[in-house]
């Protein structure tokens, strides 16, 4: 067995612990998020601050074996994205480690982990209430932060909601990315690939209407070019998570 890891030089005095972390990992820390594909804990380092342990399920045989020879894996993709990020002014929980460990085939267990942060704002939660009266002002940021994301040529594949929290700050609010795995960095990015990124959004007019306003009036377009683009976008994902749903449903009925 074979471990590879990377830790953040502020950190580096702190290995032993966060090795143990890892170790009983089964055992330790507090259930922060458990789901079908990833578990998520919080553990105290050293006493005081609060960690986050990001546990990747084990892939598939095939991709096993794929992300020991040929692909990055998804801890270390996590690690090295958080801190491409923060290079470009994008905020995220700050990265500290990962770990991956792999037998003579493939990989069997892969670790990331980033400093907890608590939101003041679920941008999920936000989106689900909207007569909140911080509603429009904080689409109106949001909308403003895809600009500067966008502006500096990154592309968030799991842009959603759900991977999207919000600080109140003094001149207005930080928006923290989360679940970074899946990115792609780009010199520029075309009008299309910046509209399609908004595809996991849910189509509600108020909310298409407010982001494609401010995002139309910083980048210099006409509303109607971004708001028929956006809402495009969004019907064409949920057309296809329909399709897949359905496709799912049959081959269930199937057997």
């Amino acid at each position: 067995m074979t471990t590879n890891c990377e830790i953040r030089p502020e950190y580096q005095g702190q290995e032993t612990a966060l090795r143990n972390l890892i170790a009983n990992f089964a055992t330790w820390g507090e259930d922060f998020f458990r789901g079908d594909r990833n578990v998520i804990k919080t553990f105290r380092l050293d006493g005081d601050k609060v960690v986050n342990v990001k546990s990747f399920r084990r892939p598939n045989f095939i991709n096993r074996i794929v992300y020991k020879y040929f692909r990055q894996p998804k801890a270390s993709r996590s690690f090295h994205h958080s801190r491409k990020l923060l290079d470009r002014g994008i905020k995220v929980p700050k990265p500290i480690a990962f770990f991956e460990k792999f037998n003579a085939y493939s990989i069997t267990e892969s670790y990331y982990i980033s400093e907890q942060i608590y939101p003041d704002i679920l941008f999920l939660t936000l989106l689900l209430s909207p007569g909140d009266p911080r509603y429009d002002d904080v689409v109106r940021h949001f909308a403003g932060f895809a600009y500067r994301m966008h502006e500096n040529g990154i592309e968030f594949r799991d842009f959603s909601p759900g991977n999207v929290l919000v600080m109140v700050g003094e001149d207005g609010y930080d928006f923290y990315l989360v679940d970074l795995n899946r990115m792609s960095f780009h010199k520029e990015m075309s009008l299309e690939k910046r509209l399609k990124n908004f595809e996991r959004l849910p189509p509600e007019e108020r909310l298409m209407r407010i982001i494609s306003e401010e995002y139309a009036r910083l980048m210099g377009r006409p509303f109607d070019e971004i708001y028929e683009g956006i809402m495009g976008a969004t019907h064409a994902f949920r057309m296809k998570f329909e399709l897949r749903r359905k496709v799912k449903f049959w081959k269930r009925w199937k057997r």
